[in-house]
């Protein structure tokens, strides 16, 4: 009886979440982007600091920047090697169906969403045999609830849903676009 119950306890010991049988098969979402630019007034979005401090504001001084291409290259090749990063936030899912016309009127929703709300992204995604529309980059669930109760008059089954997104440009007044 001791063997078995030593025997039992040891084998309770062992992780078990490691078998094979225990992994699971984690759909991904094929992604559409189907927004237009971000428009809003951020600190140095698609601006380079150097070009800024050559700027001549009123009564204020001039500034001559002498820098070499090297350093020029330096610095656009850092912005586009940063330019495509991803983070863990939220999204808003407006649509989620798999009837036959669901591609169409994903679709349709989609643009419609664009229209109404041109300074949110809207993703299209297809996970078979769902297709999804979720909308905007929100970095905490608090600016996704904010969004999702000002238009779940007009999407009624808007639910939020965490995921990577991409990285959202903050505006002067410290909210993300």
């Amino acid at each position: 009886m001791k063997r078995i119950l030593s025997t039992l306890a040891i084998l309770l010991c062992i992780p078990l979440s490691n078998l094979p049988a225990q992994n699971r098969f984690i759909p991904q979402d094929t992604t559409i982007n189907v927004s237009t630019e971000v428009e809003g007034d951020t600190l140095l979005a698609g601006r380079q600091i150097f070009s800024l401090l050559s700027e001549s504001f009123s009564g204020g001084g001039t500034v001559i920047v002498r820098q070499s291409g090297t350093l020029r290259n330096a610095l656009l090749s850092h912005i586009n090697s940063n330019s495509e990063r991803v983070i863990i936030g939220y999204r808003i899912r407006i649509y989620f169906d798999n009837s036959q016309n669901a591609r169409v009127r994903s679709e349709a929703i989609a643009n419609q969403f664009v229209r109404e709300y041109p300074h949110i992204k809207a993703y299209l995604s297809h996970v078979n045999p769902y297709f999804k529309v979720t909308v905007g980059d929100f970095r905490t669930k608090y600016e996704a609830q904010q969004f999702a109760s000002q238009i779940s008059s007009r999407y009624p089954s808007v639910f939020i849903v965490r995921e990577q997104i991409g990285y959202p440009i903050v505006s002067t007044s410290g909210t993300s676009l």
